[in-house]
Protein backbone atom coordinates (compact mmCIF):
# COMPACT_ATOMS: atom_id res chain seq x y z
CA UNK A 1 0.00 0.00 0.00
CA UNK A 2 1.37 3.44 -0.91
CA UNK A 3 1.78 6.25 1.56
CA UNK A 4 -0.85 9.00 1.32
CA UNK A 5 0.69 12.37 0.58
CA UNK A 6 -1.35 15.39 1.60
CA UNK A 7 -0.42 18.83 2.78
CA UNK A 8 0.59 20.31 -0.59
CA UNK A 9 -2.03 22.25 -2.51
CA UNK A 10 -1.87 24.19 -5.76
CA UNK A 11 -4.89 26.31 -6.69
CA UNK A 12 -5.55 27.84 -10.11
CA UNK A 13 -8.67 29.91 -10.76
CA UNK A 14 -9.29 30.88 -14.38
CA UNK A 15 -5.59 30.47 -15.12
CA UNK A 16 -4.38 32.62 -12.19
CA UNK A 17 -2.36 30.91 -9.44
CA UNK A 18 -3.39 31.45 -5.81
CA UNK A 19 -1.69 30.35 -2.62
CA UNK A 20 -3.68 28.65 0.12
CA UNK A 21 -3.12 30.11 3.58
CA UNK A 22 -4.19 26.94 5.31
CA UNK A 23 -6.13 23.77 4.78
CA UNK A 24 -8.81 23.69 2.10
CA UNK A 25 -11.80 21.39 2.43
CA UNK A 26 -12.78 19.78 -0.87
CA UNK A 27 -16.15 18.03 -1.21
CA UNK A 28 -16.13 16.73 -4.81
CA UNK A 29 -19.42 14.80 -4.71
CA UNK A 30 -22.50 16.47 -6.14
CA UNK A 31 -24.91 14.46 -4.03
CA UNK A 32 -25.59 13.91 -0.36
CA UNK A 33 -26.73 10.55 0.94
CA UNK A 34 -28.57 10.08 4.22
CA UNK A 35 -29.46 6.81 5.89
CA UNK A 36 -32.10 5.91 8.42
CA UNK A 37 -33.97 2.96 9.83
CA UNK A 38 -37.53 1.93 9.13
CA UNK A 39 -39.68 0.87 12.08
CA UNK A 40 -38.90 -2.78 11.27
CA UNK A 41 -35.15 -2.01 11.55
CA UNK A 42 -34.45 -2.21 7.80
CA UNK A 43 -32.19 0.44 6.35
CA UNK A 44 -33.34 3.10 3.88
CA UNK A 45 -31.32 5.78 2.12
CA UNK A 46 -32.18 9.05 0.44
CA UNK A 47 -30.05 10.98 -2.01
CA UNK A 48 -30.34 14.65 -2.86
CA UNK A 49 -28.29 16.76 -5.26
CA UNK A 50 -25.93 19.35 -3.80
CA UNK A 51 -23.16 21.38 -5.43
CA UNK A 52 -19.58 20.20 -5.07
CA UNK A 53 -17.65 22.53 -2.79
CA UNK A 54 -14.15 23.71 -2.00
CA UNK A 55 -13.62 26.08 0.93
CA UNK A 56 -10.69 27.66 2.68
CA UNK A 57 -8.43 30.70 2.87
CA UNK A 58 -6.41 32.26 0.05
CA UNK A 59 -3.63 34.80 -0.29
CA UNK A 60 -4.73 37.30 -2.96
CA UNK A 61 -2.15 40.00 -2.17
CA UNK A 62 -4.11 42.98 -3.52
CA UNK A 63 -7.57 44.51 -3.25
CA UNK A 64 -7.81 44.36 -7.07
CA UNK A 65 -7.26 40.58 -7.03
CA UNK A 66 -9.89 40.25 -4.30
CA UNK A 67 -12.43 42.26 -6.29
CA UNK A 68 -11.70 40.27 -9.46
CA UNK A 69 -12.30 37.06 -7.51
CA UNK A 70 -15.61 38.37 -6.14
CA UNK A 71 -16.77 39.49 -9.60
CA UNK A 72 -15.85 36.20 -11.27
CA UNK A 73 -18.66 34.02 -12.56
CA UNK A 74 -18.55 30.76 -14.51
CA UNK A 75 -14.99 30.09 -13.35
CA UNK A 76 -12.76 27.06 -13.66
CA UNK A 77 -10.97 26.19 -10.43
CA UNK A 78 -8.28 23.50 -10.32
CA UNK A 79 -7.07 22.00 -7.04
CA UNK A 80 -3.96 19.80 -7.15
CA UNK A 81 -3.50 17.94 -3.87
CA UNK A 82 -0.50 15.92 -2.72
CA UNK A 83 2.77 15.01 -4.39
CA UNK A 84 3.53 17.54 -7.17
CA UNK A 85 4.81 14.71 -9.40
CA UNK A 86 1.53 12.79 -9.17
CA UNK A 87 -1.19 14.91 -7.56
CA UNK A 88 -4.87 14.18 -7.24
CA UNK A 89 -6.53 16.91 -9.30
CA UNK A 90 -10.07 18.24 -8.83
CA UNK A 91 -11.38 20.41 -11.66
CA UNK A 92 -14.43 22.53 -10.84
CA UNK A 93 -15.96 23.90 -14.07
CA UNK A 94 -18.75 26.45 -14.49
CA UNK A 95 -18.13 27.27 -10.84
CA UNK A 96 -19.17 30.25 -8.74
CA UNK A 97 -17.95 31.89 -5.59
CA UNK A 98 -20.57 31.78 -2.85
CA UNK A 99 -20.84 32.96 0.72
CA UNK A 100 -19.29 36.12 2.12
CA UNK A 101 -15.49 36.06 1.75
CA UNK A 102 -13.63 38.59 3.87
CA UNK A 103 -10.36 40.38 3.09
CA UNK A 104 -7.71 41.08 5.74
CA UNK A 105 -6.22 44.32 4.38
CA UNK A 106 -3.07 43.95 6.48
CA UNK A 107 -2.08 40.49 5.24
CA UNK A 108 -3.90 40.10 1.89
CA UNK A 109 -5.59 36.98 3.25
CA UNK A 110 -9.11 36.16 2.07
CA UNK A 111 -11.00 33.84 4.39
CA UNK A 112 -14.34 32.09 4.04
CA UNK A 113 -13.82 31.37 0.32
CA UNK A 114 -16.41 28.88 -0.96
CA UNK A 115 -16.36 27.67 -4.56
CA UNK A 116 -19.38 25.66 -5.77
CA UNK A 117 -19.92 23.70 -8.96
CA UNK A 118 -22.29 21.10 -10.35
CA UNK A 119 -19.45 19.81 -12.55
CA UNK A 120 -16.31 18.31 -10.96
CA UNK A 121 -13.80 15.96 -12.56
CA UNK A 122 -11.20 14.06 -10.58
CA UNK A 123 -7.94 13.06 -12.23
Amino acid sequence: MSKCEYGRLTITIDGARFSARGAFTIKPNNFEREAGLNLDSTLYTTVKPVPAEASGTLDVCTVENFQALLDACDITAVFEVGNPKNPTTYIFTEAVLSGRPSLNTETGEVSDIVINSANVRTL
